[in-house]
């Protein structure tokens, strides 16, 4: 995401812009043993009881939390002469 971003913003107000990118964990519960494992990665197997039928929450958001905008600092003609 963050790659993409800096692609994206070349030639535009973005540019030289930084993306903050904060990482929720995905929740794996286990259907056989309700066990549950928190991580970045999507567990494949339970670490409890060693089964695969795992459900899937979170890890997959995209929330834009708030975005900053500072204008380049410009100077006039009649400030420069002044």
């Amino acid at each position: 995401m963050e790659q993409a971003f800096e692609m994206v913003a070349i030639g535009t107000v973005a540019e030289g812009a930084s993306l903050e990118l904060v990482v929720l964990p995905v929740i794996s519960t286990c259907r056989s043993c309700a066990g549950t494992v928190s991580g970045e990665e999507t567990a494949l197997s339970c670490p409890r009881c060693g089964k695969g039928d795992l459900d899937h929450a979170g890890g997959d958001e995209l929330i834009l939390e708030s975005i900053e905008y500072r204008a380049p600092a410009t100077t006039t003609a009649s400030a420069a002469a002044g």
